[in-house]
């Protein structure tokens, strides 16, 4: 018989390939089922990849390659998260994320209990790391794939999408005919689409290629990839120039695992380390973008991070391969002190650097400011040894000064340089009071607005509450007395029609009619009224006024037919546990979306109280998947092998604790995350 796993325990590697090994025994997907696993030809065991949490298995049916791919921990609220993901990326289709892919709640079993799987397309390629080491020296093909890389994050950024965990073994790269250059994006488990910003993150991302601080907030935003992306072109660039980076960063390559050219080491030390001091030699867009990155690494707060696209823009070259034109190291310097662009993409309307800042300050995209570029944290050379050294950022390219250029003559053109940079700056400040005056009065104005409007809608709510309270006072509230001074408060939930199930996580929800009113308790039934009604406390958190929990479905049973021994209801109603359907229509009150029935609006619509986040509560359905029809006074199935729980609990994340949300356990089994709620229904419900 197949049970709900224990809380929180996965299976080990061994017990996953022992189910994998038979796969038309073990697991529940149609695709899947009738495939077979690939093993290794050395020794005959099965072929897969772990990594982090996730351990991934090749299968192969019938001409095609799929990977199951399955967890050793838990992940969240992973179907609520996965449905997200597949609406998102169905609807945008994008050509850099895999097309077939389905998660499945309960596909695999393994020792008794069932665990999810997902099944996605297997994507052949190199991981990035091995594909900058297998191309080393080949300098066109990485800026390529440096461009292309670009090109990618570009229509992320555009579409709301943040990876999460952008790192080597997450991008598959393939070269195409007549040297083009392809990416694949895998392992879906960290990703953020817009339905799921705020939500709390899965994984913090792979250290040598993430913000020290990144994860601080413990929710998923557009910006978490910021760093990383910065972190991969700069050393697809780097490299590109200088092969021998790869040789000598972090590790020579037999010690390199999934790092490039970075250790979690390098982005918290107090001062720029070996590897960012040889990028700072470098030169060039190489060197601006590793001063961006040290500076990155200063920020105390990811939020104060900037897309890759505008850190590009604001250094004046937007990547455009080896056909870009090249400028001289002086040009490039020259072009900083001012504020300028040596390169300028394609607009429909070309702004000002002035037009640009003044759209950031009244809300629009925001510019990074030029103190990003700042490099005073790096040793400095004077320009005499500028010259004759290893980073000739004044010379004519070849280390050495030309008849033409002498010292003095360059000194002499930095200092006119310096001199009409100060004059630019100055202008600036006037122009950036001026925009902060304008964008203050903006912000002012916007501020009141939007307070106005806050004020119409809490008005509107307050109204709706009022209408709602109403119509449940037309079914009389009820207070049972249980003795000793303990009693149970119900409140009544008036008949309606809702669609149970409804969500923007991609379920569309079954419309339900309930012909029939129904009281449900005020509270879920409280150690105090257990321990009165059984004799006993089986709870783990001891309070006379808690929640009881560690009460199986069966013990909830038994606790509604004492009550109802007491004969404590009007003639013709009795105490049983809410059928799924009065639970969501009580837990809704009448709201609609994703997080429908706030515990606030559902205390100030029914006088009901810890909905959710409280414990799991005991519902009195077999759990199945919803029928397509619309269903009238629905009880569940008839039979089944787990009962629905309902409501979410302490232990779990925001995105379980809402009012579509749904789980399920045997009905046998007690844990201190589940306890129940009594409904009083007429004799027939």
């Amino acid at each position: 018989m197949n049970g709900q796993p224990p809380h929180e325990v996965y299976p080990g590697h061994g017990d996953y390939d022992s189910a994998v090994g038979n796969l038309h025994r073990s697991v529940f997907d149609s695709v899947l089922k009738i495939g077979q696993p690939r093993r290794r030809n050395d020794d005959g065991g099965l072929f897969c990849y772990c990594g982090g949490f996730a351990k991934a298995y090749l299968i192969e049916c019938h001409g095609k390659s799929y990977a199951l791919r399955v967890w050793m921990s838990g992940i969240g609220d992973s179907a609520s998260r996965y449905a997200a993901v597949s609406k998102y990326l169905g609807r945008v289709r994008l050509p850099f994320f895999v097309e077939d892919f389905t998660y499945v709640p309960d596909g695999i079993l393994v020792n008794g209990h069932r665990y999810p799987l997902l099944r996605m397309e297997w994507v052949k390629g190199q991981t990035l790391g091995e594909f900058i080491g297998g191309h080393l020296g080949d300098g066109i093909l990485l800026n390529t794939a440096a461009k292309e890389f670009l090109a990618m994050v570009r229509i992320l950024h555009g579409q709301g999408i943040a990876h999460g965990d952008l790192q080597s073994d997450n991008m598959l790269v393939s070269r195409e005919p007549q040297g083009a250059v392809t990416f694949k994006l895998i392992d879906y488990d960290t990703l953020m689409v817009p339905a799921l910003e705020g939500w709390a993150i899965t994984s913090r991302g792979l250290p040598c290629y993430q913000h020290p601080r990144r994860g601080d907030s413990g929710l998923a935003t557009v910006r978490d990839d910021y760093f990383s992306e910065l972190v991969i072109y700069l050393t697809l660039l780097a490299v590109a120039e200088n092969p021998n980076l790869w040789r000598q960063h972090p590790a020579p390559p037999v010690q390199r695992d999934k790092e490039l050219l970075f250790l979690p080491e390098d982005f918290a030390a107090p001062h720029p380390t070996p590897v960012f001091l040889a990028l700072h030699r470098q030169g060039g867009l190489v060197r601006s973008l590793a001063v961006v990155l040290w500076n990155f690494t200063r920020c105390r707060n990811i939020g104060d991070l900037f897309p890759l696209e505008a850190v590009l823009e604001q250094a004046g070259a937007v990547h455009a391969g080896p056909a870009t034109e090249k400028k001289n190291s002086f040009e490039r310097l020259l072009a900083g002190l001012m504020g300028g662009a040596t390169h300028t993409k394609p607009t429909k309307e070309k702004k000002s650097a002035f037009e640009r800042l003044l759209a950031g300050l009244i809300g629009g995209a925001r510019t990074p400011p030029r103190d990003l570029f700042d490099d005073t944290a790096f040793p400095q050379l004077a320009p005499e040894d500028a010259l004759v050294g290893g980073w000739n950022w004044l010379g004519s390219g070849n280390g050495k000064p030309t008849a033409q250029q002498t010292v003095a003559e360059q000194a002499a053109k930095y200092a006119a340089a310096a001199k009409a940079a100060e004059a630019a700056r100055v202008a600036d400040a006037a122009k950036v009071a001026e925009a902060a005056r304008v964008a203050e009065a903006a912000r002012i104005a916007e501020t009141a607005r939007v307070a106005e409007a806050a004020r119409i809608t809490e008005a509107a709510r307050i109204a709706e509450a009022a209408r709602i309270a109403e119509a449940a006072r037309a079914i009389d509230p009820l207070t049972a007395h249980l003795g000793n001074g303990v009693t149970l408060e119900l409140r009544g939930i008036p008949a309606r029609t809702f669609k149970i199930g409804e969500s923007d996580f991609g379920m569309k929800g079954v419309e339900v009619t309930l012909t029939k009113a129904f009281l449900l308790g005020r509270t879920e039934v409280t150690q105090g009224q257990w321990e009165l009604v059984m004799g006993n406390n089986p709870s783990h958190s001891k309070g006379k006024n808690l929640p009881v929990d560690s009460v199986t479905w069966n013990d909830a049973q038994e606790f509604c037919g004492k009550l109802n021994a007491k004969s404590l209801l009007p003639a013709g109603w009795r105490f049983a546990l809410p059928s799924e359907a009065q639970w969501e229509c009580a837990c809704r009150a009448e709201t609609t979306g994703d997080y429908a029935g706030s515990l606030a609006y559902v205390a100030k619509a029914w006088g009901l109280c810890d909905k959710l986040g409280n414990v799991w509560e005991w519902c009195a359905d077999w759990y199945d998947n919803y029928p397509s029809r619309p269903l009238t006074n629905p009880a569940g199935p008839n039979r089944g092998s787990h009962r629905v729980i309902r409501g979410g609990s302490w232990d779990y994340v925001r995105s379980v604790c809402h009012s579509a949300a749904r789980s399920k356990s045997v009905p046998d089994i007690q844990l201190q995350v589940i306890g129940f709620r009594v409904a009083a229904v007429p004799g027939g419900s």
